[in-house]
């Protein structure tokens, strides 16, 4: 049986949901890594909450250009919001 090594944001004693917590998890070869996520207008932002207006968030458009360069890990994205995803 293989161990799965999974970095929730904010490990590291980094902020959850930013781009530096996900470098960070990265740098410590976390094989699969969890961001909460919103809409935020036209974008998906990391945040566990419903983005405040006026605040400035990390996009998840952002966290995949850091994770594409990392070819085996795997995301695990809490959607928070209803709506978001469409199938």
């Amino acid at each position: 049986m293989k161990t799965i090594i999974t970095a929730h944001s904010g490990a590291e004693n980094t902020v959850d949901n930013t781009l530096d917590s996900v470098r960070a998890l990265v740098d410590c070869g976390a094989e699969f890594l969890e961001v909460d996520v919103c809409r935020q207008g036209d974008r998906l932002v990391l945040t566990h909450d419903t983005p405040k207006s006026g605040e400035t968030y990390d996009s998840l458009e952002d966290c995949f250009a850091i994770v594409e360069k990392h070819g085996n890990l795997c995301m695990n994205i809490d959607i928070k919001q209803p709506n978001i995803v469409r199938l």
